[in-house]
Order: C-alpha cells, then sequence, then structure tokens
C-alpha cells in the first residue's frame, strides 16, 4: 500500500452497509452517507461509482471478532461478501477488526448531541469511520500484513 492511498472502509450490515473514506497519508477517516444493502447489485454499484470518483485504492472491511479476537459468527458471511465486494470492484482487499465499533459510534453520536432515534441513520458510517481511523493509525507493515486479497488473484 502506498503511503498515500484512498482508502474506502464498508461494516457490512444486513440492511445497510456503512461507508467511509480516508487517505493514508493524512490518517483522517469521513463518514460517508450508508449504502442500502437491500439489492446487492445496486449496492456495489454506490460503491463502484464511489471507489471511481474518489480514485480509491484499497478497499476495507470491519471483520466481525468474538471477545477472544476469534471469528464471530457473522465472520463467514462478511469475508465471502467483501471478497465478493472486492473482486467487482478490482480492489485489493483488507479486514480489520470491528469489535465495538458501532458501540463506540453511538457513544460519540450521543455526545455530539444525536438521540438514538436520530443515530440510525449515521452509525454504520460512523462505525466503518472508527475501523478505517484505527486502521490508518497502525504502522504500515501492519496495514500491509492486514490485505488479504488483491484483484490479481481472481
Amino acid at each position: 500500500m502506498h503511503p498515500e492511498t484512498i482508502v474506502l472502509a464498508l461494516d457490512l450490515g444486513e440492511k445497510r452497509w456503512g461507508v467511509a473514506i480516508g487517505a493514508s497519508d493524512t490518517g483522517f477517516a469521513s463518514p460517508l452517507p450508508f449504502i442500502d444493502a437491500q439489492n446487492l447489485n445496486a449496492a456495489i454499484e454506490g460503491l463502484r461509482s464511489i471507489a471511481r470518483s474518489e480514485g480509491v485504492g484499497l478497499l476495507l472491511v470491519g471483520l466481525p471478532l468474538d471477545a477472544k479476537g476469534r471469528p464471530g459468527p457473522k465472520a463467514r458471511l462478511v469475508l465471502e461478501l467483501a471478497q465478493e465486494i472486492a473482486k467487482k470492484l478490482k480492489l485489493p482487499l483488507a479486514f480489520w477488526d470491528e469489535r465495538m465499533s458501532t458501540r463506540e459510534a453511538s457513544r460519540a453520536l450521543t455526545m455530539a448531541g444525536l438521540r438514538a432515534r436520530k443515530q440510525k441513520a449515521r452509525i454504520d458510517s460512523a462505525a466503518a469511520a472508527l475501523i478505517l481511523s484505527s486502521f490508518l493509525r497502525a504502522s504500515p507493515s501492519i496495514r500491509k500484513a492486514a490485505i488479504a486479497f488483491q484483484p490479481e488473484e481472481a
């Protein structure tokens, strides 16, 4: 991964995908509007549009791990879906621990003055931004080790 890589981060859910974007050289992560995941093809096209317009060079997906750091019950589904998305977008794919990201995002949104009902539209992308921030703060060698898929392998 080059120092100036634009990273698109996802927090994959059944109904919505949280989305965030950031740059490895600045370390900043910004949430984007969530993507409705109920139509898979439309959702992937939405990601393709973002990836093209922003010059994305890496797809980062939050991996649901349990308290001991092992893949949780949803991990297999996330792994399969993330690989499908990365192949269709022709982007390298990295996974990152997403434990507690939604809870932390809710806490941050509450501190910003949003009540629980108003958080629904923002929480998934806020979680994606937290996942991305954590990834961007990691050392380059750890970030490189997180890359699990290269499009040439497809």
